[in-house]
């Protein structure tokens, strides 16, 4: 197809993203990884949606405040319509239904290239307001999130001039992790309403050619010696994001 030109490269970028071509391939190899996961794990059936391969239609789950189209849904059990009898969204069609949703998997697949840190509040409040709304009609969805971060950011100021650079700092990864660690892995289905099942936080170093990915604990020693900050990452890692939601998933629902 034609190619489009942008004014600046700032511009440039902003179009890239939002495009979703980077975070295309990120959406498939999560929905890839974890339905072969869920079939070699589990015994019941799954079905992904939107359907392997395809990045559309995604699925209309229903919440407490709002119905929302996920990234990723897995479910086991058939589909059924349902009239919402509950305000604000009382006379709403839910085409899941409640059992369907909850005993699905959701997923919400999400990056962010440049202006990390002056989003951050933005990043977490979203996040949780992500689980609470689905989490307050029913509790025991099962919820994943996966979050890309740069580990050193677009400069918005050099994209400007058509350059595309990378900021010399490394962002606070001290902080990513932490916080990112504070709310995965719930426990209790009351008081952890607002905390994901698990967490997948990739850190990517841009400035190496290809680019690196932080998969596991050993990868983060280039960036940091915190020990504690290097035993927080086991809980928000890549390696095991997939074991860690169906570890979830299992002692929630109680299958095997």
């Amino acid at each position: 197809g034609e190619v489009k030109k942008y004014s600046n490269g700032l511009l440039a970028k902003t179009a890239l993203i939002r495009s979703s071509i980077p975070i295309m391939y990120l959406h498939e190899s999560v929905k890839k990884i974890l339905n072969k996961s869920l079939s070699d794990n589990t015994a019941v059936k799954w079905k992904p949606y939107p359907r392997m391969g395809e990045r559309s239609p995604e699925l209309k789950i229903v919440g407490r405040i709002k119905p929302k189209d996920q990234d990723i849904v897995f479910l086991n059990k058939q589909k059924k319509n349902e009239i919402i009898r509950y305000e604000p969204l009382v006379g709403f069609e839910d085409l899941i239904g409640y059992q369907a949703t909850k005993t699905s998997i959701i997923l919400g697949i999400r990056s962010q290239m440049s202006s990390v840190e002056k989003n951050f509040d933005t990043l977490m409040e979203r996040a949780i307001a992500e689980t609470l709304n689905l989490r307050l009609r029913i509790k025991q969805i099962i919820m994943g999130e996966v979050y890309m971060l740069p580990l050193y950011e677009l400069d918005d100021t050099e994209m400007k001039k058509n350059k595309i650079k990378f900021k010399k700092k490394l962002i606070n990864i001290e902080k990513y992790i932490r916080t990112f660690n504070s709310f995965t892995l719930r426990s209790n289905l009351d008081s952890d309403q607002f905390k994901y099942d698990s967490s997948m936080l990739i850190l990517v170093d841009f400035m190496t050619t290809p680019p690196k990915i932080i998969y596991n604990q050993s990868d983060l020693l280039s960036y940091t010696k915190s020990k504690e900050i290097i035993d927080d990452f086991q809980n928000v890692m890549p390696e095991n994001f997939d074991k860690r939601l169906i570890k979830q998933y299992k002692k929630i629902h109680k299958i095997n």
